[in-house]
């Protein structure tokens, strides 16, 4: 008898630490995850200050004799960082697109549940990539991104629609309640999405 409460008492004593066991388990698992989590949020956070620091710098340095000349050394600079700045995150692990238009608040909401989906990047349907040209009212050829653009009197450029007025056709522009340049971000490994905005009046 006394041998079958010596079991019993260590049955009683081994389930305990069995369901200690389990829970320390979980809640390692649960801690793993919460900081994967946490990494993946830290990371993301950090390429969209990068990115909106390195287009600050792109706009600061813009220059020329006039507002139109700004302007202008603004868009080229603009379609130069286009590609390195993609070209550099793809390398640091993030898949970056950058592009600017008039974009609407629902679909900046549906291409980042594609991104998530589909695990690869996108961008809205009105957006346009930096390199994009256009005609300008004299029949010249411009970069689209000055329809983006002005240059204040305190120097550089800023992101504005003042720029419209040097593109003809600013319909095909784009819409949308949105005024922006903006970035479509994807984190492949840790399954992460964004997108980073630089709204009217950024510079």
């Amino acid at each position: 008898m006394r041998g079958v409460i010596s079991f019993v008492l260590v049955l009683l004593l081994v389930a305990p630490l069995s369901t200690m066991h389990a829970l320390a388990d979980s809640t390692a698992a649960q801690s793993a995850v919460a900081v994967r989590k946490a990494v993946s949020l830290e990371k993301r956070y950090y390429v969209e200050v990068a990115l909106k620091e390195s287009l600050h710098q792109v706009l600061s340095s813009a220059h020329g004799a006039d507002r139109k000349q700004v302007m202008q050394d603004a868009a080229q600079k603009l379609a130069e960082w286009e590609k390195h700045a993609e070209t550099a995150f793809a390398k640091e692990g993030a898949a970056v697109d950058v592009w600017f238009g008039a974009v609407d608040e629902d679909e900046l909401t549906r291409v980042r549940e594609k991104m998530l989906e589909e695990k690869r990047l996108s961008k809205p349907g009105s957006a346009h990539d930096f390199s994009e040209y256009g005609i300008g009212w004299k029949g010249e050829l411009l970069l689209l991104s000055q329809a983006f653009l002005d240059a204040p009197p305190e120097g550089g450029a800023v992101v504005s629609r003042n720029g419209l007025a040097s593109v003809p056709d600013a319909s095909a522009l784009g819409g949308g309640s949105v005024f922006c340049f903006g970035a479509s971000i994807l984190l492949p490994r840790e399954g992460v999405t964004a997108i980073a905005i630089a709204p009217e009046g950024f510079r």
